[in-house]
C-alpha cells in the first residue's frame, strides 16, 4: 500500500532531517572542529571532512532519505567544483531554511532571494586574484587540507611548475612514507579500453601504440548482425588492403567510439582470433551529448586523422597509420605529441576556443557552456602528473588520498575563480 503523509509531517520530517544533517556535518567545521566516525563498507574511518560526512550520512526511512539527497546534493556538488566549502555549503542551507521557515511570505522570500544575490555579488567583489606564486594560495592550501604542509606543498608546487597550465592530477597509493610526483610528457584523454582484454596483458593495464590506424567515431557502437558484420569488415579488408608493416608486426586498428556495446566487443574479439592480418581493438570515451561531439573533433584533431559520424563512413575516406604515441589504459590515455607539427595542430585548436571564449558575453562568461570549453582549453594544453601519496600506515594513505583530491581541486578553483580570505587558522598572518 502506498504511504501518504500530511503536509503538516512532511514539514517536520524536513525540519529534523535537516537539524540532524547539519549537526553531523558542522560539527567538523574549521581546525577546531571535531572528529566523525563513519561507516566505509565494513570498515570504519575517522574523519572531519566535511563532504565525506555528508556522503556517509543515511536514513532508514525512505522519505527522510530523499530529503537528505535533496539537502547534500549541493554540498557534494560544491566540493566536486571547488574542493571545499562542503560544511559551509550545509550551514548555509541550514540558515537559508531557518529563514524561509521563519518568513513564509511571498514578498518576504523574494526580498531574502534579492539579498541572497547582492551577497554574491560582494562576495565576488572581496574575492582576492591569485596566481601560483601567491602566499595566499599556499595558505588557502594549508587550510584546506588541515594543516598538512607537505600536501600543501606538493600541490601548490606543480601548478607551479606547469607554467600557467592547469595539469590533470592522478593520485595512487605509494609504497613510502614519502609523497611521489612524476609528470607526464603527454596530454591526458578521457578514454578507455571498451573491454580489458584489448590491453597487451588482457587485463586493461596500460598499453602503448607507436604506429596504428585511429578510426575516432563520434557514435555508440552497437552490436551488428553476423551476416552484417562479415559483410561490413570483407569490404573493409578490401579497401585497407590490411596487412604487416615493414617489421612483420600487425598495424592495429583503434575504433574509438563513445561506447561499444558488450555483443560488439565480442565479435570484434572474434574477428581478431581468425584474421592474421589485422588487429581490432576498441576504445571508448564515454562522452555524451552534443558536448561529446566536440570532445571527439578534439580527439581526432590531436591524432590528425578525419573524424567519423558512423562506423559505415570509415569505408568512404582513408586513413593512414597514426605514429602519434600513445598510451591507452583502465581510466584514462594519454597522448604524446612527438613532433612540431602535431603540437602547432593542438595549440592551434586550443587558441580556437580561446577566440570562442573572449567573443562571449559578460552574462556567458560564468555559464556552464564557458566553464565547459575553458576545460576543453586546459585539457588540450595540460599535461598530466600522477602523485603516489605515501603515509606511515595504509589508513593513513587513504585519508591523504582524500585530502590531496580535495586540496587539487580548491588549488584550481583559486586560480579561477579567486580566493575569499576566511578566518582558518592557517590564513591568520
Amino acid at each position: 500500500m502506498q504511504r501518504f503523509m500530511k503536509i503538516t509531517d512532511t514539514q517536520d520530517m524536513v525540519e529534523d532531517v535537516m537539524m540532524d544533517v547539519a549537526k553531523a556535518v558542522v560539527s567538523t567545521m574549521g581546525p577546531n572542529g571535531r572528529l566523525a566516525l563513519i561507516s566505509v563498507g565494513t570498515n570504519k574511518k575517522v574523519t572531519k571532512d566535511g563532504v565525506t560526512v555528508a556522503r556517509s550520512i543515511k536514513f532508514e526511512d525512505p522519505f527522510k532519505e530523499l530529503i537528505n539527497k535533496v539537502i547534500t546534493e549541493p554540498a557534494v556538488k560544491t566540493d566536486v567544483e571547488c574542493g571545499d566549502g562542503t560544511t559551509t555549503t550545509i550551514l548555509l542551507t541550514g540558515e537559508l531554511y531557518s529563514l524561509f521557515s521563519k518568513y513564509p511570505g511571498y514578498r518576504e522570500q523574494k526580498f531574502i532571494e534579492r539579498l541572497g544575490g547582492l551577497l554574491i555579488d560582494e562576495l565576488q567583489r572581496m574575492a582576492r586574484v591569485v596566481t601560483v606564486g601567491s602566499p595566499e594560495l599556499y595558505q588557502m592550501a594549508l587550510t584546506s587540507s588541515n594543516g598538512d604542509e607537505e600536501l600543501s606543498k606538493v600541490i601548490t608546487d606543480i601548478y607551479a611548475q606547469a607554467g600557467g597550465k592547469f595539469p590533470e592530477i592522478e593520485l595512487k597509493e605509494g609504497v613510502t612514507r614519502a609523497d611521489k610526483v612524476v609528470h607526464s610528457d603527454g596530454l591526458p584523454v578521457k578514454m578507455e579500453f571498451s573491454n580489458p582484454s584489448f590491453s597487451a596483458t588482457g587485463n586493461g593495464a596500460d598499453t602503448d601504440f607507436e604506429r596504428y590506424v585511429p578510426w575516432v567515431i563520434d557514435d555508440n557502437l552497437r552490436s551488428m548482425q553476423p551476416e552484417q558484420a562479415v559483410e561490413f569488415f570483407r569490404k573493409l579488408f578490401d579497401k585497407y588492403n590490411f596487412g604487416k608493416d615493414i617489421e612483420g608486426v600487425v598495424i592495429p586498428v583503434l575504433l574509438i567510439a563513445r561506447s561499444i556495446d558488450n555483443s560488439l566487443n565480442s565479435l570484434i574479439m572474434q574477428i581478431n582470433n581468425v584474421s592474421p592480418k589485422v588487429k581490432f581493438i576498441g576504445i571508448q570515451t564515454n562522452f555524451g551529448g552534443s558536448v561529446g561531439t566536440l570532445l571527439m573533433q578534439d580527439i581526432a584533431i590531436m591524432l590528425g586523422v578525419p573524424f567519423f559520424k558512423t562506423l559505415s563512413d570509415t569505408l568512404h575516406q582513408d586513413v593512414k597509420a597514426c605514429t602519434v604515441p600513445l598510451t591507452v589504459g583502465s581510466r584514462r590515455s594519454v597522448i604524446r605529441p612527438n613532433d612540431s607539427v602535431t603540437k602547432t595542430r593542438i595549440t592551434d585548436r586550443a587558441k580556437e576556443i580561446e577566440t570562442e571564449l573572449s567573443g562571449y558575453e559578460a552574462g556567458d562568461r560564468f555559464s556552464m557552456r564557458a566553464k565547459f570549453n575553458e576545460q576543453r582549453m586546459r585539457s588540450l594544453l595540460g599535461e598530466l602528473v600522477t602523485v603516489f601519496v605515501g603515509g606511515e600506515t595504509q589508513s593513513e594513505v587513504k585519508e591523504r588520498l582524500d585530502r590531496f583530491e580535495d586540496v587539487g581541486k580548491a588549488v584550481k578553483s583559486a586560480l579561477v575563480n579567486g580566493i575569499l580570505p576566511g578566518v582558518g587558522s592557517a590564513m591568520i598572518t
